[in-house]
């Protein structure tokens, strides 16, 4: 019986970790034409977001074959933000931003977010994050549209300080929906755990494994 009830809870939540499709297309940076990554949007762009007017170069040595650089910006003796875009057409609903970058030099952070116009009150980002000139640093961001909607998802050198940032692996997905309104039990009959793995016997306000099935009851 142990088994049996294992079996489902590890089946359930095998489910929640399935790839989605990548909704950007050249997100592994192989694909270059005239120097620039096709599909995306670095300098001399016009339908692009604006402080897109950056320089994109091939990076031979990528995390997974080639990647891109993301050059820096100075205007007036200040370091600007630089990004490379992409613009998608979206449903509405829940969706995640992910790419890996690296530091040319110490002291850089990178962003992932994206804009919903071109100007400065459109641009939504995640949290700066610290790269190492070494290692491959993980960035993501999750968002929501409610409304079907183009945007321009976004990988961002910050401007905190000079220099290049390397940047591979580009994703954007939908997450799955899991949430119903309401879910049945019979009590003494249905199998319910948390997510944490715990068997419980009533599943109320909150994330349950029910017969094998992960719902979301309110």
């Amino acid at each position: 019986m142990k088994k049996t009830l294992l079996t489902l809870f590890v089946a359930a939540m095998a489910t929640v970790g399935v790839n989605a499709q990548n909704l950007v297309k050249n997100g592994d940076f192989e694909a270059w034409e005239n120097d620039l990554p096709t599909e995306w949007a670095p300098k001399d762009k016009t339908d692009a977001p604006t402080a897109t007017n950056i320089v994109a170069k091939v990076v031979e040595a990528g995390r997974s074959g080639k990647a891109v650089e993301i050059s820096d910006s100075k205007y007036k003796d200040n370091y600007q933000n630089t990004r490379l875009s992409q613009k998608v057409e979206l449903e509405a609903g829940e969706y995640v931003i992910t790419f890996y970058a690296k530091g040319a030099v110490e002291g850089k952070k990178a962003v992932a977010g994206y804009a919903t116009e071109l100007k400065a009150s459109g641009y939504k980002y995640g949290k700066k994050i610290d790269l190492s000139t070494t290692e491959w640093t993980k960035i993501t961001m999750e968002f929501k549209l409610t409304e079907k909607k183009e945007i321009w998802v976004l990988a961002r050198n910050d401007k905190s300080s000079g220099g290049s940032i390397f940047v591979d692996d580009f994703t954007l997905s939908k997450k799955a929906p899991t949430a119903i309104e309401k879910a049945e039990t019979r009590k003494g009959v249905d199998v319910i755990f948390d997510l944490s793995g715990r068997r419980v016997q009533k599943a109320e306000n909150g994330i349950f494994i029910i017969n094998g099935v992960k719902r979301v009851v309110k």
